[in-house]
């Protein structure tokens, strides 16, 4: 049984974490800084330095690197610019998430039970999204249900070696994966148990002082190494300037206020989150048994704290998504929904018009049209979304239409109480909706991904071995996909180091285009514009033209 159920979980995860992985292009910033940053390890053969180009990354430790090198070099070791091999950890990592989910789901319910938990967690934005991106949220996400799974069986008081190891090993990955965060989460759960039970029973079990030893030696090593490497920089910069800084404050601009991830919730665990408000009614009125300890214990502190840390990004709570898909499963198998309450058919209604929403929304995404994206301040153009409305092929109208009438089927499943088929109807409308939007929308969006449009430009016209200077547009991407070498510079630098090397080519935004020619006036310097790219930055949100230009005649 366990095995056919890992089979379905397995194949139903695969359908919808693997389109994409290859065809949409590296995503700015996070992806693109971890991806180069492993690169970089690649080409140098440093495996305990973290850099950017000749930026120190001491922001996060070393083991999301070290395992997307290793697949690098595995997979892809004669094309480093290609993403895709950076992307197979995060998406081994998705799988392996939804296994370890029905894992620790039979530690407390039936096995049915735990594969629609399984299904709701795969089915949800927020993996999926994660299961394509190489970064480190993904693994992290499986050091901490690790952990969880060793903890569970201890309070179950299945306690044995295996459980000590799972639980203090999953403790040491983690710390190796983002440092201190997934030990907080963990605290804060083992002292909400102990208040629970009012005794610390289960701390002597989990053997501390022995069990620190081994998450230690998983993670110190590195850690010293890499001190000693950086002569002391990296924990004054991975504490200092990344970590306490967004416990104090918003940085980057992902200052939100509480509350946030509990608004982000409903697209977060989309589809799924269908079932969030009929099963937090139950929970609530469930018995005070120990999965419902077990549950609030994962959930709730590190849900308050990461929603009073002022600093937000919806990825931060992915590490409780297990949790609420197990909640979630359990809650529709006990609810009795012959009396479904006026709340609970008011929030399907919700849900029903953010579906449509979203669904009827991913038409757009593969708009040629960059005039259709509106910059701030500037209103879209109706008349070019009536012509893109218009050019929607049959294909795409069918696949929204039977979108829509997916999800108000699925409303009406769960009110009538077939349960089962709701969520089958909740799997299916992921795997229609997800397949697509990965598979050929997001990258057909060509313009909202300069970097990838000017890498393939250049290796059109062979141009891809010239050195590339950028002014004005310094997005990690760029870096990975031209080489490491792309200078990064101002109008000031970059010309200086045009008039070094004349054979490079140079990216410069529209808006600093005249200072530039004045500039390279000045030092002797004449340019052709070759190509110009209308685009669109979405980490800044605005509009973008770039310009490629070369130069034609310097002068001594």
């Amino acid at each position: 049984m366990h095995w056919r159920n890992i089979l379905i979980l397995l194949t139903f995860s695969l359908l919808v974490f693997i389109p994409g992985i290859s065809s949409i292009p590296p995503l700015d910033r996070d992806e693109s800084r971890f991806a180069q940053a492993s690169k970089q390890m690649i080409e140098t053969g440093d495996y305990v330095d973290i850099r950017f180009q000749e930026t120190p990354r001491y922001k996060k430790p070393v083991g999301a690197y070290w395992v997307q090198a290793a697949t690098v070099n595995i997979l892809s070791p004669d094309n480093l610019n290609s993403i895709w091999a950076y992307r197979i950890p995060s998406l081994l990592a998705s799988l392996a998430a939804v296994i370890l989910t029905y894992a620790i789901a039979c530690l407390f319910v039936k096995r049915e039970v735990a594969l629609f938990s399984g299904i709701l967690l795969a089915s949800s934005f927020l993996i999926n999204a994660e299961a394509h991106m190489a970064k480190t949220d993904a693994l992290l996400l499986v050091s901490v249900l690790i952990t969880q799974y060793g903890l569970a069986r201890t309070y179950k008081g299945e306690i044995s070696f295996l459980s000590w190891l799972y639980f203090w090993a999953g403790l040491g990955l983690s710390i190796l994966l983002k440092g201190p965060i997934v030990p907080v989460i963990i605290l804060l759960a083992i002292v909400t148990l102990c208040c629970f039970d009012r005794n610390l029973s289960l701390i002597k079990q989990l053997r501390p002082m022995t069990g620190v030893l081994v998450a230690t030696a998983i993670s110190l090593p590195w850690v010293i190494a890499v001190q000693i490497s950086s002569s002391g920089a990296f924990l004054k910069k991975s504490i200092g300037v990344d970590l306490l800084p967004k416990l104090m404050g918003g940085v980057e601009s992902h200052g939100m206020p509480p509350g946030y991830y509990l608004l982000m919730l409903m697209i977060a665990f989309w589809p799924s989150s269908l079932f969030l408000w009929p099963s937090l009614i139950h929970f609530i009125k469930a018995k005070k048994d120990i999965f419902f300890k077990f549950i609030i214990a994962w959930v709730v502190p590190a849900w308050i704290m990461l929603e009073i840390v002022p600093t937000k990004l919806p990825h931060y709570v992915l590490p409780l998504y297990p949790a609420i898909a197990i909640t979630v499963a359990k809650a529709m198998d006990e609810t009795n929904f012959y009396k479904i309450s006026l709340g609970s058919k008011l929030y399907s209604g919700l849900w029903f018009i953010l579906s449509s929403g979203l669904i009827i929304a991913s038409i757009f995404l593969a708009n040629p049209n960059i005039e259709l994206v509106a910059s701030p301040g500037h209103e879209i153009d109706k008349k070019i979304v009536f012509e893109h409305i218009q050019n929607i092929s049959n294909q795409q109208a069918l696949l929204t239409f039977t979108l829509i009438l997916i999800s108000l089927a699925a409303v009406i499943f769960l009110w009538k109480g077939k349960i089962k088929t709701c969520i089958l109807s909740i799997a299916c409308c992921a795997v229609l909706f997800f397949i697509p939007l990965t598979h050929s929308k997001i990258p057909a969006i060509k313009w909202a991904f300069p970097s990838a449009e000017i890498a393939d430009f250049l290796e059109a016209t062979n141009r891809q071995d010239n050195k590339l200077i950028s002014i004005g547009y310094h997005e990690p991407s760029l870096v990975f996909l031209n080489g490491t070498d792309t200078y990064l510079a101002n109008i000031n630098d970059g010309v200086k180091k045009l008039k070094d090397e004349p054979k490079s080519l140079v990216l410069i935004s529209h808006s600093k285009l005249e200072d530039f020619y004045l500039a390279t006036t000045q030092a002797g310097l004449t340019t052709k514009l070759i190509e110009t790219f209308n685009s669109f930055n979405y980490s800044k949100g605005r509009s973008l033209v770039l310009n490629l230009l070369v130069v034609t005649n310097a002068q001594n």
